[in-house]
C-alpha cells in the first residue's frame, strides 16, 4: 500500500520578515523586509534591505536555520546583485 503524499506547507512570512540575513560564509549581509508572493499567495522571494539599497533573492534558494536567514551567496556575490530601484 502506497503512503499518501503530503503538500509542502509552504513557509510562513514570520520565519523570515524582521530576520537578519547571512551569507554562506557567516557574514550579515541584511535584514529581510517582505516576503514575495505570487498571485496564488504562494512565497516566491524575500525582499532584503541591504546597505545599499534592497535586493530579491528567490525563496528557493534561501533556508533557515536556527532563526538565521542564510543565502546560498558568498558575502561578494550578495554584495554583487542587482539593487531594485526605489519605489515612488
Amino acid at each position: 500500500m502506497a503512503m499518501p503524499v503530503r503538500a509542502q506547507q509552504p513557509p510562513d512570512q514570520a520565519s523570515f520578515v524582521g530576520r537578519d540575513a547571512f551569507a554562506s560564509d557567516g557574514t550579515r549581509i541584511g535584514t529581510v523586509r517582505r516576503m514575495v508572493t505570487n498571485r496564488d499567495g504562494m512565497p516566491m522571494g524575500l525582499l532584503i534591505e541591504v546597505e545599499d539599497g534592497i535586493v530579491l533573492v528567490p525563496l528557493q534558494q534561501v533556508s533557515n536555520r536556527a532563526g538565521r536567514v542564510i543565502l546560498p551567496l558568498t558575502q561578494g556575490e550578495a554584495e554583487a546583485l542587482p539593487r531594485l530601484p526605489p519605489r515612488n
